[in-house]
């Protein structure tokens, strides 16, 4: 399912849903059933071992970067699916509740900056500068095509799930 929102500067977006989660407040997890996110994970995994073993076959298993679906039950009962987008790694993004944003360090020793978003304030905010629809795969996923500009960046984090 696809969705189409309106950035603050009237742009239209698209960007692939993950399921019956609605959006919902930025500071608050998403919730679903814990056996909803647990299938979605699982769903998500099958398809990733599967283009990983393409990419080795093809000799490109170094260039781009399969991302996992986590799914995590909270000590409140709910659940959500997150997912992890590192900065300056091309990766085949799944459509998840929430998105760990990881960005690499200034310094090669210093360790990297995390901040999780909601997925709908992640596509809301930059998901066609960011990312294109692979449209061939089922479950969808997306391609990475850039980072978060920084004022991008500025508005996810100050829009990040606590």
């Amino acid at each position: 399912m696809f969705r189409r929102q309106r950035s603050d500067d009237r742009i239209p977006r698209s960007y692939a849903t993950t399921s019956d989660v609605v959006p919902g407040p930025f500071a608050v997890y998403p919730n679903r059933h814990p056996m909803a996110a647990a299938q979605h994970a699982q769903t998500y995994e099958e398809q990733r071992q599967r283009l990983q073993a393409r990419l080795q076959v093809m000799g490109q298993a170094e260039e781009l970067f399969v991302a996992k679906v986590f799914a995590v039950q909270r000590p409140d009962g709910g659940a959500h699916t997150y997912t992890t987008w590192t900065e300056g790694v091309k990766t085949l993004l799944p459509p998840a509740d929430v998105v760990l944003l990881v960005e690499q360090p200034a310094q090669p020793d210093a360790k990297p900056s995390m901040t999780w978003v909601r997925w709908d304030v992640t596509a809301h905010a930059c998901a066609e500068d960011c990312w294109k629809i692979m449209p061939d795969f089922q479950p969808p996923r997306l391609l990475t095509v850039g980072w978060p500009t920084p004022e991008q960046l500025e508005s996810l984090k100050s829009r990040k799930l606590r």
